[in-house]
């Protein structure tokens, strides 16, 4: 590398940083949602709030934060249905105080399955049509129907989920008046 590669390094990163969405005092832009969610669980109920922002140093690899094997993230151990200003949507999740938190997990082939990799195949089915079924099975099928999405969405295309394509893709989300869409739910 050149000399100046730190330059240029440090330009990619500024210029990343800047483009990156913001929600400050409370604006959004038009193509992001802001959401304040709620989740309820079986054993009870906490608020929290996020930012439409994704944060983009949380991850170690862009698309996912762990391989199927040697992982840093938590596999996704559950579902949550939180409520934002659009509806309830239900995502895969692991324990924590936040909606942030919760949604950090990540699932692949050997790692996810049941209700988290169901409640994403239901979200491949229903906003992708991927050609799939809802069986809780994180196998190959899966895998692909993901990183086709992943490809769709321009993020990194590994077929593995984690906490930046959990925050880029469509949650079928059901309005208070009984209509179901597709509404991104940034982490």
């Amino acid at each position: 590398m050149a000399k100046g590669g730190g330059i240029v390094i440090a330009a990619v990163l500024i210029g990343a940083i800047a483009l990156a969405p913001s929600n400050k005092n409370g604006s959004s832009s038009s193509s992001s949602s802001t959401s304040s969610a709620s989740s309820s669980s079986s054993s009870g109920s906490t608020s929290s709030s996020s930012s439409d922002a994704f944060n983009f140093f949380s991850e170690t690899k862009p698309g996912t934060s762990s391989s199927s094997s040697g992982s840093t993230g938590s596999a996704c151990t559950g579902t949550t249905t939180f409520t934002s200003n659009e509806g309830k949507f239900t995502a895969p999740t692991v324990s924590g105080s936040s909606m942030t938190t919760q949604r950090s997990c990540t699932m692949g082939p050997n790692k996810g399955e049941g209700k988290p990799t169901e409640a994403m195949q239901n979200a491949l089915i229903h906003c992708y049509l991927a050609p799939i079924k809802a069986d809780g099975d994180y196998g190959s099928a899966t895998q692909n129907s993901v990183m086709k999405v992943q490809q769709f969405l321009h993020i990194h295309a590994d077929g593995l989920f984690g906490p930046q394509t959990a925050g880029t893709m469509g949650w079928p989300t059901t309005a208070d008046d009984g209509t179901t869409t597709c509404v991104r739910h940034p982490l």
